[in-house]
């Protein structure tokens, strides 16, 4: 006589099963929230110094650079230098950044300004992607 064997679930097997139920919750919840939480923001590099700002609100920034002290704006979304210590203005000469991925700099005064956040897939292209 052949024996079937059934399978018969033990303790081990229930908490495996409530484990994995657990963990794929925990990281669709984890997935689902992240994607709600991520705003642009505007983050600003001067040596080891970091600051960080929302786009939201209009704002002046000074901010301590290698040279002296550089002027942002950040006014109805974007950001832009008004004012700078370095020679030659190509800082302030340069546009302003709004979208997700840009920035800006002044590298004589060492301040590295760019925009990080959620994704903007309507954006138009530029030259590098043209």
């Amino acid at each position: 006589m052949s024996k079937i064997k059934i399978f018969s679930f033990k303790i081990a097997d229930f908490l495996f099963v409530f484990l994995f139920v657990v963990t794929i919750i925990y990281f669709s919840a984890n997935i689902f929230l992240n994607k709600k939480a991520k705003t642009k923001q505007l983050i600003i590099e001067s040596g080891k110094n970091i600051w960080y700002y929302q786009l939201d609100k209009n704002k002046k920034i000074e901010i301590e650079g290698l040279l002296g002290k550089s002027l942002i704006i950040i006014q109805d979304g974007c950001v832009f230098f008004e004012d700078s210590p370095c020679p030659n203005k190509l800082c302030v000469l340069s546009n302003s950044i709004c979208n997700n991925g840009d920035w800006i700099a002044c590298l004589p005064n060492g301040v590295f300004a760019r925009i990080e956040g959620e994704e903007n897939f309507n954006q138009e292209l530029d030259a590098t992607s043209y």
